[in-house]
């Protein structure tokens, strides 16, 4: 899921200074230990050792946060729809905030279409 992060630690030498980096990357929450000692998940091959799993995703969890961000969007896009559809709006204001507006409504349909 998008914005996920993975639980993990880096079983590996030579990545000091560029675990912020991977991190970032990979979209890893590092951790120093295991959660109580407990063994990880699964790992990745990397050179000079492996990144340890120690946790998986909440699919549930990422699903729920994704169902209540398109229902955000389907509001917006709504509303938006709907200021651009005023008459009064779109012959009163400025020319450059219609065009905002609208790419706005743009900008929203292809976010909630990458859904």
């Amino acid at each position: 899921m998008p914005g996920a992060r993975i639980r993990a630690r880096i079983d590996a030498s030579g990545y000091e200074e560029t675990a912020p980096l991977l991190a970032q990357q990979a979209r890893l929450d590092l951790h120093d230990d295991g959660p109580n000692g407990a063994e990880p998940l699964a790992s990745v091959p990397v050179p000079g050792g492996v990144i340890a799993v120690l946790d998986g995703v909440d699919l549930g969890a990422q699903e729920q946060r994704a169902s209540k961000r398109r229902e955000q969007l389907r509001s917006e896009i709504e509303r938006a729809e709907t200021k651009l559809s005023n008459a009064a709006f779109v012959s009163n204001a400025p020319p450059a905030i219609v065009e905002k507006e609208r790419q706005k409504l743009r900008a929203l349909e292809a976010e909630l279409q990458a859904q």
